[in-house]
């Protein structure tokens, strides 16, 4: 009786609303939920439960670059497929927050569907919870932090600095005069225009390393995140998904080197570079102190909301803390290994009590490891005909890959993920 009325129940379920507006609300969530910030795993198995809590069957699968959705009324139906392209993500971490409720609600019965797509248009025009000003200042710290963790003088941080916001305001003007093809051109124009931008400081201030202040300075736009999560993708069995965010990742890396190597090029066409010249790193005691506004920083260009804003810093900050501790303990690897399971643990805890997507405090925590950086330095110093050196910085861009891939397996071994965003 109990089997009986559970079919009656989903047969009901399923004739309350249409099935082809069902099919389109649960394409624009998913395309919505990656271009937030979802990752691929988490995206397929929330839209799956979705699917399931409207009566009906899905299946998905989802790439960097489009969504294949498969929809079926019941089990003696024909399935319905839709492939859909998505816009790129864009790391949205408030907006990811307010979908991620959306879908709470409506898979707990408290939101209807015609209340469903509303709320969804809502989120899309939802303003940005930090603005231009507070952006630009994060883009500072950010560029000035990643400068003192390569050990650079305080020409480098400063140059960083200030190139970083370069960088900033080089996105929305590529975007607006870029043409159709300006998300193909923008890494390259950018990493272009910071090349030269460094070259040519350095004509004036000798001292100034140029892989230390290009790298610091495209350090936001360095796709370490990209790379990693294609390799762990590839080892959970997701190969297409896996293989196309590495290579992307790759190619998005090979478009910043040749950007920046083109733009020293430029300079040096016009002018003979000086000789660097060593200089002291900046004093450990600077790093420290900017470290707490650096995680904050990282948390306001990823637009966390106010009120996830305190986890995202503390939750970050065990990520370091754990790379600081294993790297004492045994190696860099070690600390890399254990500055990725530390925030995979707490941010799927932090999930399971919130609801909250557990990617919102994990991606600015995987952002202070950024593999694809020492990927960046490698082509940067093999360019500068150091190729042993630059070919080592390379090889362990892929090590530290696989040592995020290896610490989110074990994390989410310890504390299960929550089944959301």
């Amino acid at each position: 009786m109990v089997k009986e009325k559970n079919k009656s129940d989903k047969r009901t379920n399923a004739q309350t609303y249409d099935f082809e507006k069902v099919c389109q609300f649960i394409k624009n969530v998913g395309k919505a939920a990656h271009q937030y910030g979802s990752t691929t795993m988490q995206l397929e198995s929330y839209l799956t439960q979705l699917t399931t809590s409207f009566g009906y069957q899905g299946l998905f699968r989802a790439t960097p670059t489009e969504i294949l959705f498969s929809f079926r009324e019941n089990t003696n139906s024909t399935d319905t497929i839709y492939i859909e392209p998505v816009p790129p993500t864009d790391f949205n971490l408030n907006k990811l927050s307010l979908l991620g409720k959306l879908v709470t609600d409506v898979n707990s019965k408290k939101l209807n569907l015609i209340e469903a797509e509303r709320h969804l248009e809502r989120i899309e025009d939802t303003p940005a919870p930090w603005g231009l000003k507070v952006i630009a200042i994060s883009f500072v710290l950010a560029g000035a932090g990643f400068a003192m963790m390569l050990s650079g003088s305080l020409p480098d941080v400063l140059l960083s600095a200030v190139f970083s916001v370069v960088v900033l305001i080089l996105q929305p003007l590529i975007a607006i005069y870029g043409g159709h093809r300006a998300s193909d051109w923008s890494a390259l124009l950018t990493a272009l225009v910071i090349g030269v931008l460094a070259a040519s400081s350095k004509i004036f201030f000798p001292v100034v390393n140029l892989i230390t202040v290009t790298v610091s300075s495209l350090i936001i736009l360095i796709p370490g995140f990209s790379i990693s999560t294609g390799i762990i993708e590839m080892t959970s069995n997701h190969v297409v998904s896996g293989l196309a965010n590495l290579m992307n990742g790759l190619l998005y890396l090979v478009k910043l080197f040749v950007g920046t190597w083109l733009g020293i090029y430029a300079v040096e066409l016009v002018y003979t570079l000086p000789e660097t010249i060593i200089a002291e790193p900046i004093a450990q005691t600077w790093l420290l102190l900017l470290l707490p506004p650096m995680m904050c920083a990282l948390a306001c260009i990823f637009q966390t909301a106010p009120k996830n804003f305190l986890a995202v810093v503390l939750i970050s900050s065990s990520s370091l803390l754990g790379m600081v501790v294993g790297g004492i303990m045994l190696d860099a690897n070690f600390g890399n290994l254990i500055g990725t399971i530390l925030p995979v643990v707490f941010s799927n805890l932090w999930s399971r009590k919130t609801g909250e997507p557990s990617s919102i405090p994990l991606l600015p925590s995987i952002m202070l490891i950024v593999s694809g950086s020492i990927g960046f330095r490698g082509l940067a110093t093999i360019s500068t005909g150091q190729t042993a050196l630059g070919e080592q910085y390379f090889i362990q861009m892929f090590i530290v890959a696989f040592t995020i891939g290896a610490g989110l397996l074990v994390g989410n071994t310890i504390s299960r993920p929550n089944s959301s965003l």
